[in-house]
């Protein structure tokens, strides 16, 4: 996750619940 201007936080915390809602657990990201 690089910490680019235009794409806010937000982004992240939708994108993480899409991944919870399809059932993968973040521990790609985790890691």
């Amino acid at each position: 996750m690089v910490g680019v201007s235009p794409v806010p936080g937000a982004v992240v915390l939708i994108f993480f619940t899409l991944v919870a809602e399809a059932g993968l657990e973040p521990a790609t990201f985790g890691e």
